[in-house]
């Protein structure tokens, strides 16, 4: 609950600082956004955390805090792909495969199929959160005069509509889906299972 309501503060300063063009706001975001990362992070994942807090404290110091809030969104892109990557590695558990048995226990991952689509869902999403942070990339410098005669969507754009939309879609329509890819899932609606989700979520990256 404390990360939902750290985060939302950034994302409301990120708005009003774009929306009434004040620097009062969006100045206020940096050093948030590094304390957060580094304090909120599970023991297991500070390294990638210190990674992502330095990317960002070098694009405050390179381009000032407009430039680290056109970054902010990659970086987490990124670091939630690298969440679902490293659960692949050998010796892991796939992230897909943790939630169905934080959420449903055990037994569905006794069925080989089940396991399968877990596995296949993890390295899906980890594609498109990289490919996310790749778009948001060459929307920054496409911005910063880096790519020319491209019409493409700008950085505050990219983090406010793209990005959450495009995650969001894709997660209505593989759980629209799952019926059809995997008919022995459990049936639930979206609204509790986005719940569910929500509540499993922070245990998931602590693992």
């Amino acid at each position: 609950m404390k990360r939902i309501a750290v985060w939302s503060v950034i994302v409301v300063l990120a708005i009003l600082g774009r929306v009434l063009d004040d620097a009062r706001f969006t100045a206020t975001i940096a050093p948030i956004v590094i304390v957060a990362l580094w304090f909120g992070a599970p023991r297991a994942l500070r390294a990638a955390v210190a990674l992502a807090a330095s990317a960002l404290l070098g694009a405050w110091l390179y381009g000032g805090i407009a430039m680290l809030v056109d970054v902010l969104p990659i970086v987490i892109a990124a670091l939630v792909g690298w969440l679902f990557a490293r659960s692949l590695l050998r010796g892991r558990q796939p992230l897909i495969a943790r939630a169905i048995a934080v959420m449903e226990g055990n037994e569905p991952l006794a069925d080989a199929g089940v396991r399968r689509y877990a596995m296949r869902l993890t390295a899906f999403w980890a594609a498109c959160q990289y490919t996310l942070a790749a778009f948001g990339l060459v929307c920054v410098a496409h911005a910063h005069g880096g790519l020319a005669d491209v019409r493409l969507p700008t950085p505050g754009m990219f983090g406010a509509l793209v990005l959450p939309v495009t995650v969001i879609f894709l997660l209505v329509a593989e759980f629209s889906l799952r019926p059809y890819l995997l008919p022995q899932a459990p049936r639930q609606n979206l609204l509790g299972f986005v719940r569910s989700l929500a509540r499993a979520w922070p245990q998931l990256i602590e693992e």
